[in-house]
């Protein structure tokens, strides 16, 4: 049978202590004995035990005299005495010191069998409304932990709980900095620690940092040990370390006056759980902070440059388009033919720029929806019609089908023509040579349904995931052989959600990918600033 609890056996007579022996560990107990009083005593201290079972009358100090000075340095422990002989003094004398059951010798091994079990229940008894009193006190303190925002306010609280666990007064926190091997005295309580305040100290020459950091915690009387590199006019001391991710954050070191009891150790090791967790929080928060900072600045130069970069170029390519004009209606044949590969290569810059401030616009919600009532059927044939010369030369067609139900819709005329223009010029640009681009819509009482469907090679999950981000292209942006900067379906997205619609994708590698954009039948204007918005025909990117 697998020992449980360890029970000390003390008396002179080796008889006694054989039987105990024979008796305890038949039940599963682990029995350690001892024959005098001071030996009880050293091993109640060095080592735990669960249940002290000792004769009253010992050599040197008796069963009554340990049990006292158990009960001094406070050291909860059950106690069952046994006795040949007893008077009302004795028993009111032990009942004081909070022995738990009394044996008289001669005792069968039934009889010790009761009144040991019957201790330990007890003792399990009192442990379980320990561990009931102090379970609301630890779920304040884990929800002051949880309000804590700064390292300085999780040691406040820290120290909080400590002192009303162990009723301490003078406390500090070692902080391990362990990209210099250093320890630093990070917050300190009372008049004995106050000095301390952002004391280092060097790991290298601090004997004692292993077993700080490594044995969990510790009870020792500094007057006596000197193991601490700080402080003066200390005693009884405690240390804990606090640790997250098997790492060691800092030690807790405080004063004591009495020795923790048993229920105040387990509380002190959730104290410490929760102040790591709350530290490693407060880490976490700042490292998150900065990083939100950082983007923050980061997207205030991109949108800067964008804005500056797509107004300059207006003014160049403004020049160029004016003299390839000229160039174009002045000249014949094949240097007309250059000519219009200048304008063609101009207008594809055009619409980079336009994108470009369409995206900056609607990025800081600077954009007013000019709304009218518009025919969904004339909307969207108007503009597959723009399309189909871009068609033809892929030698692919355009397939259009509009429904009865798609009716009328509010929108802006000319993000509605950029939206759907966008997806088309996409599904023409992504299907193979001779394929067809489906293009159709649906409406019902609330929404109309917009869709364009290609015949390209479809979209990986992880693609569908991303293809809405700005300047994301689909393969090497390094090696793809179709143009733009990757912002047509970002803001195509951003022009769908100004009406309060949905975009989204469907896609698979046997039948490509549809494109479906919903829109409200009634959009309503935000009433931001207005921002004309730049559209072209073929202005995908």
């Amino acid at each position: 049978m697998m020992a449980t609890e360890r029970v000390l056996v003390v008396d002179d007579d080796a008889a006694i202590l054989t039987l105990c022996h024979r008796i305890l560990e038949a039940d599963g107990y682990e029995v350690v004995d001892a024959k005098r009083g001071e030996d009880a005593l050293a091993k109640l201290e060095a080592e735990t035990f669960d249940l002290l079972l000792t004769d009253i009358r010992l050599p040197g100090l008796n069963g009554l005299e340990v049990t006292q000075r158990l009960r001094e340095r406070g050291i909860e422990l059950t106690v069952v005495t046994m006795t040949g002989y007893s008077n009302m003094e004795m028993a009111i004398q032990a009942l004081s010191l909070g022995v738990d059951e009394f044996i008289v010798k001669p005792f069968t091994p039934e009889s010790l069998r009761v009144h040991v079990a019957r201790a330990l229940e007890k003792t399990r008894l009192r442990r379980e409304n320990t561990r009931s009193r102090t379970l609301l006190p630890l779920l304040e303190t884990a929800q002051a932990f949880g309000a804590g925002r700064t390292r300085d306010q999780v040691y406040a609280e820290l120290f909080d709980a400590v002192g009303k666990t162990c009723n301490a007064k003078d406390m500090l926190f070692l902080a391990v900095h362990r990209e210099s091997d250093l320890f630093v005295v990070a917050a300190t309580r009372g008049e004995r620690m106050s000095e301390f305040n952002d004391l280092m100290v060097d790991e290298a020459e601090w004997n004692q940092a292993h077993s700080f950091l490594t044995e969990g915690l510790q009870q020792w009387d500094e007057a006596a040990q000197h193991r601490l590199p700080f402080g003066k006019d200390l005693a009884w001391m405690v240390s804990l370390p606090l640790a997250a991710r098997e790492a060691v954050l800092g030690i807790l070191f405080f004063a004591v006056t009495t020795t923790p009891s048993q229920s105040d150790l387990e509380a002190l090791h959730l104290i410490a759980a929760q102040a790591s967790v709350a530290l490693e929080n407060v880490d976490l928060l700042g490292e998150i902070s900065r990083a939100y900072v950082n983007v923050r600045e980061v997207e205030q130069v991109k949108s800067e440059f964008i804005n500056i970069a797509a107004h300059e170029l207006r003014t160049p390519l403004a020049v160029i388009r004016g003299y390839a004009s000229i160039l174009h209606e002045r000249l014949d044949e094949e240097p007309r033919e250059y000519a219009d590969q200048i304008l063609q290569c101009a207008d594809r810059l055009q619409r980079i720029a336009d994108d470009m401030l369409n995206l900056k616009y609607l990025e800081t919600g600077q954009v007013d929806l000019r709304l009218e009532r518009l025919d969904v059927d004339e909307v969207i044939r108007e503009v597959v019609n723009s399309y189909r010369p871009l068609a033809l030369e892929r030698e692919q067609s355009i397939e259009l089908t509009v429904d009865r139900a798609a009716g009328d819709i509010t929108a802006d005329r000319a993000m509605l023509d950029l939206m759907l223009g966008s997806l088309i010029s996409n599904a023409i640009k992504f299907s193979p040579r001779k394929s067809r681009v489906r293009v159709s819509a649906q409406g019902d009482a609330e929404n109309v349904t917009l869709m364009v469907q290609d015949q390209g090679k479809g979209l990986t999950p992880d693609q569908v995931e991303h293809v809405f981000e700005a300047f994301y292209q689909v393969g090497s942006s390094l090696t793809r052989q179709e143009g733009g900067l990757g912002l047509g379906l970002t803001l195509t997205r951003k022009m769908v959600r100004a009406h309060g619609g949905e975009i989204w994708i469907e896609s698979d590698s046997k039948h490509g990918s549809s494109f479906y954009i919903s829109l409200p039948r009634n959009a309503v204007n935000s009433g931001a600033p207005a921002h004309e918005f730049q559209v072209k025909a073929n202005a995908a990117s």
